[in-house]
């Protein structure tokens, strides 16, 4: 109703201490569903950081809902995440997905980051791949398109 409203600081302000205590949550081991709902806000505030020009936030944020999902994903399928190698190598084509992650909401997240790498003209972020492999995808957003990177059908922001 915010958004609507055109409230958007107001929005913004609200969901990101609503996400801060997700986040708290997830530490101590919160379920897939909260993860989930998390990602899901963390990708509306990036969405409303981009209207309201903050490019670093609309980065962190939608970087982190991409991180996150991707390591929901490699922990369904049993895969250990090394830390100094990021997510695990995963065929986002066929990989098995928990019930909750639909494979159009997670093709939507990877289309909705590289988007935005599009925009800034970073399109070297973005690499097309004949069998796109998570590892590869999410090492090219990490490595090359961020100094420090950040702890990691969704609607697009009008």
């Amino acid at each position: 109703m915010l958004e609507k409203a055109g409230q958007l600081q107001r929005a913004y302000d609200l969901y990101t201490n609503y996400l801060e205590e997700l986040k708290l949550n997830l530490l101590s081991g919160e379920i897939e569903q909260e993860r989930l709902r998390a990602v899901f806000i963390s990708l509306r505030i990036g969405q409303i950081a981009r209207r309201q020009n903050k490019d670093e936030e609309e980065e962190s944020h939608k970087v982190w809902a991409l991180e996150e999902t991707l390591k929901m994903v490699a922990q369904f399928n049993g895969i250990q995440q090394p830390v100094a190698e990021g997510v695990p190598s995963m065929d986002i084509r066929t990989v098995q997905l928990p019930s909750f992650i639909q494979r159009d909401q997670l093709g939507a997240l990877i289309e909705e980051v590289g988007r935005m790498y599009t925009e800034r003209g970073k399109a070297e972020c973005v690499r097309a791949s004949p069998t796109p492999s998570i590892r590869d995808m999410n090492s090219q957003l990490l490595q090359i398109c961020h100094a420090s990177p950040p702890s990691s059908a969704f609607p697009s922001a009008s």
